[in-house]
């Protein structure tokens, strides 16, 4: 993002960055322990996404492999959601969306590089959201 021309919108995104980094490690502390083995594969496949995106030097691969490993991390959290919608906050992923969409529009120059993993979140969140929702309703009526 930063070679995309995305300016001061990358500072809500290192700080998002980080936030994940904090996440992920009370997650694996203090989380639920029902990992699978389809996770551990999706995280094999995430961390060499993550490998290949800090050696390649063109920036639009990198991107697309930053990306790549950012939906792979996702699909646990989509797993567990689905097999238990209650223990996913709605609002945070309504949040998430609106977030991303401000910090789109803070970008200085809107390039693929600038923005396209933000408009990837932007679906993704957006559609998680309503994913929840629904299921939240179906779960309720059985």
């Amino acid at each position: 993002m930063i070679k995309g021309g995305a300016g001061f919108a990358i500072i809500p995104m290192t700080i998002f960055t980080l936030n994940c980094f904090t996440v992920t490690f009370l997650c694996l502390k203090f989380g639920t322990k029902n990992i699978t083995k389809a996770d551990l594969i999706v995280g094999t496949f995430s961390f060499i996404a993550i490998i290949f995106w800090l050696f390649i030097d063109r920036p639009l691969v990198a991107l697309i492999f930053a990306i790549a490993a950012d939906l792979l991390a996702f699909i646990p959290t989509v797993r567990k959601t689905w097999e238990e919608p209650k223990t996913e906050t709605l609002s945070m992923y309504f949040l998430l969306a609106f977030r991303f969409v401000l910090i789109l529009l803070a970008v200085d120059e809107f390039t693929i590089l600038s923005t396209l993993w933000l408009i990837t979140w932007i679906i993704v969140a957006s559609v998680f959201s309503v994913a929840i929702f629904f299921r939240r309703r179906l779960f309720a009526e059985i």
